[in-house]
């Protein structure tokens, strides 16, 4: 079990972390005028990731659908012919993640000097390039941060942490637990993995839109409204969709479109608070808030 944690939740996590600006990165040096959608439609990819394993997940494990019908002490569980899928299951899941990882890994390339030099001339002979290049050097003089530790002092580094944690809390409570929440009410396994992929593809697309929108309107409108739909529409109606199974897949959907918002605005926006030379080292700290929303919804759990 102590194998399996470290395996699964240390190195996992850790590996996540070390690549996850890396794509980011990466795309803000092709396209520096569209930081945000840029960040949007690279951090969809792990949206579409969970599309995808969470339906083979299912299919290799729970290939009939079986009901979780042995209780013990008042806990429904499955029966040993599902957990003895499981280890198949994440060799099989393990082998897939290699291959995809490998193949990103070749795909990854930052471009050339001459590439972005000719990029810069490019968008120098429209005017509204011009503008663009001179509203960029204008903000990056004014907003650049001179060094990591400086940034950890600034207020605006921890308003920036409290809203990651705030707007990410219940996106990741109802993540981690849409299928327990949702089976108490609708015994229906299969049907519950389609909800989690559903509500996975909703987040990838989601992530793209809120990024694009992040450009057109600005940091403050877009938060404001992804926080007005999470907490006062979606929480007041948490015990009235729980019987339906179209409410349910409608409603988790909507919370998976908020929790798309938060994950693809934070990498621009602490790019352009801080800086482009320490806004991605300041963000490795500023992803840390979604650790303790994570770990703070299991506590809540």
């Amino acid at each position: 079990m102590y194998l399996f944690i470290f395996l699964y939740a240390i190195l996992v996590g850790i590996s996540t972390g070390l690549i996850y600006m890396v794509p980011v990165i990466c795309g803000w040096s092709y396209f520096p005028n569209k930081r945000g959608a840029v960040s949007g439609i690279i951090v969809a990819g792990y949206g579409f990731g969970s599309f995808t394993f969470n339906l083979i997940a299912v299919a290799l494990v729970n290939p009939n659908n079986e009901k979780a019908s042995v209780e013990i002490d008042g806990y429904k569980y499955f029966s040993s012919d599902v957990y003895d899928r499981v280890p198949m299951m994440f060799r099989i899941l393990s082998l897939c993640y290699l291959l995809t990882g490998l193949i990103g890994a070749c795909l990854v390339k930052m471009p050339t000097k001459k590439a972005i030099q000719l990029h810069e001339e490019h968008e120098m002979l429209t005017k509204e390039g011009k503008k663009k290049k001179e509203v960029k050097d204008h903000e990056e003089h004014l907003q650049e941060c001179h060094s990591i530790l400086q940034g950890l002092k600034t207020r605006p580094f921890w308003l920036l942490m409290f809203m990651v944690i705030f707007g990410a809390f219940f996106g990741l409570l109802m993540a981690n637990n849409y299928k327990v929440y949702g089976l108490e009410q609708i015994d229906d396994d299969q049907f519950m993995s389609v909800v989690g992929s559903v509500g996975a593809a909703v987040n990838g697309f989601s992530r793209a839109g809120w990024a694009l929108a992040l450009d057109r309107f600005g940091f403050k409108k877009i938060f404001f409204i992804i926080i007005i739909i999470q907490k006062s529409i979606v929480c007041a109606t948490l015990d009235t969709i729980s019987e339906s199974k179209a409410l349910y897949l409608i409603w988790y959907a909507i919370i998976m479109c908020t929790e798309g918002g938060i994950v693809s605005m934070s990498p621009a926006i602490t790019r352009k608070v801080f800086g482009a030379r320490i806004g991605p080292l300041i963000y490795g700290f500023i992803f840390f808030g979604f650790a303790v929303a994570n770990l703070s919804a299991f506590m809540l759990t």
